[in-house]
């Protein structure tokens, strides 16, 4: 998945499956570029990434930060960061957390990288992420599936974001790929607990879906 605004670009590479996932993520934002990985098992997720990722998604302190960079952190339900971190992952969560609009209009058939598609169009509707504030985007989306299968193969929005009273325009595209494959994720080793790290987390963000080619609303 991509997202790109005034603020910032973000990209997802992931793959997210009934009850696991995982996902590979960048964002370039005011404060830098920041990587991190995202792992999903069940009621339990992983992080792990630099120490700019962990402080804007963790909402741990600089110090904390630097001695806990690229090491994997296990968050549970009742870690402060967890809903943000554990949020579009799965199957689910991903289609849900991502695809936001009122299909309107049949726009036909088409032809995308020699896949036959059927588009449908429609107005974007406010997205709510755990963890994160609603996303007010006013603009228009396009979801394209499969002619054949009626599967998913492309999700893309533009539009204006409204945050602090103020507009910037706002793009994002969500490519699927493999869609139906079994995904199975396994627990990294020597996680360190995010309790362990002597630091509340605050709320961050993460997001993705099933084999997903370039995207996320992070």
């Amino acid at each position: 998945m991509s997202n790109s605004s005034a603020t910032g670009t973000f990209t997802t590479l992931g793959d997210a499956g009934e009850s696991s996932g995982k996902q590979q993520i960048t964002t370039n934002s005011p404060n830098g570029t920041a990587s991190f990985t995202v792992i999903v098992i069940g009621n339990t997720c992983y992080f792990q990434g630099d120490s700019l990722a962990m402080q804007e998604n963790l909402d741990v302190s600089a110090a904390v930060a630097q001695a806990y960079a690229e090491q994997w952190i296990s968050l549970s339900p009742s870690d402060a960061p967890y809903a943000s971190v554990y949020a579009a992952v799965d199957t689910h969560d991903a289609l849900y957390d991502n695809i936001a609009f009122k299909p309107q209009r049949d726009m036909g058939t088409s032809t995308i990288s020699s896949r036959r598609v059927r588009t449908i169009s429609g107005a974007t509707t406010p997205v709510k992420i755990p963890g994160e504030p609603s996303l007010p985007i006013k603009g228009t989306a396009t979801l394209e599936v499969s002619a054949a299968t009626h599967l998913p193969v492309r999700y893309s929005e533009s539009g204006t974001l409204s945050t602090n009273g103020q507009s910037e325009h706002s793009s994002f595209t969500m490519t699927f790929s493999d869609f139906g494959e079994e995904v199975s994720e396994s627990t990294p080793p020597g996680a360190v607990p995010f309790p362990s790290l002597g630091s509340t987390g605050g709320g961050g963000g993460s997001s993705t879906s099933p084999k997903l080619v370039t995207s996320a609303r992070r």
